[in-house]
């Protein structure tokens, strides 16, 4: 028979979880976040976060310096 569980073993494991979770997820988002940054905000010291103006700047660039766009015309 298989033991039970108790409340605080559970409350334990899924903020494990949750913490390894966010620490997996954490450099994903600050990707994200800073390809919509300005570049001396990218390097800002100290780091801004969520607060910033956001910019498509980034990917302006990346598709002028991409020849995809041209790869479907001939």
């Amino acid at each position: 028979m298989a033991r039970a569980i108790t409340n605080n073993r559970k409350i334990i494991n899924t903020s494990a979880a949750w913490a390894v979770g966010l620490l997996i997820f954490f450099p994903i988002l600050w990707t994200i976040l800073t390809s919509f940054k300005s570049e001396a905000q990218a390097i800002n010291d100290p780091p801004i976060f969520f607060f910033f103006d956001w910019t498509l700047e980034n990917y302006g660039v990346v598709m002028e310096r991409s020849t995809c766009a041209s790869c479907g015309t001939r």
